[in-house]
């Protein structure tokens, strides 16, 4: 997990050797001379670690379409210059992972290419939650929506005027009120009255 951090220092433990003066070059190379014998690895490692990160960054920030190939085929361009034969058969074979994952997208349609924007809409979730999270999701599920959602003056009034706090009330005690978790913790609260009474 950490690899670009140890191949970023052996890159810049060459380049000080490389310009290092005589006296600094001697001293060098008996603490780290070693790495010269791996400066081809270094510059292969390197090369994958840029091709990946921009894969990994791709997608993230973009949405599963049917441009998506080309559109990662120029970030990967404008991005490195690949000497590697390895790494050229890499980035290719994640370019077709790109265009068999979008291949069933049709015209005009945008899927999500990466959890993490769910994982963060479901981290806030529970952070809104805060203790009430412990007995499963309360009518804050709500929030979620505006999370994502436009919260221009107009919609947020529009909201308040068509959603008071009392229908938003009622419509959690109708659906929440025998959810899975709310069962688990009343069966819990009857078992312990149960042992206390015996």
């Amino acid at each position: 997990m950490n690899l670009d951090t140890r191949v970023d220092w052996a890159q810049r433990m060459l380049t000080l050797m490389d310009k290092a003066d005589k006296e600094e070059s001697e001293a060098l190379e008996s603490r780290i001379g070693e790495l010269k014998s791996y400066r081809d690895d270094i510059q292969r490692w390197s090369e994958m670690l840029t091709i990946t990160g921009q894969v990994e960054s791709f997608s993230r920030k973009q949405w599963l379409n049917q441009d998506c190939e080309e559109q990662l085929s120029q970030a990967l361009t404008t991005a490195v210059s690949v000497q590697d034969p390895e790494n050229r058969q890499l980035q290719e074979s994640l370019k077709d992972f790109i265009k068999q994952q979008s291949g069933g997208c049709r015209e005009n349609e945008y899927l999500p290419n990466s959890s993490e924007v769910l994982e963060s809409l479901f981290g806030k979730q529970k952070y809104l939650e805060g203790e009430h999270a412990n007995r499963g999701f309360s009518g804050l599920i709500l929030s979620m929506g505006a999370m994502v959602s436009d919260l221009s003056c107009s919609v947020i009034k529009t909201a308040m005027e068509t959603a008071p706090v009392k229908k938003v009330i009622e419509w959690q005690q109708e659906f929440f009120k025998n959810s899975l978790q709310a069962r688990r913790i009343a069966t819990n609260l009857a078992t312990e009255t149960e042992q206390k009474s015996t």
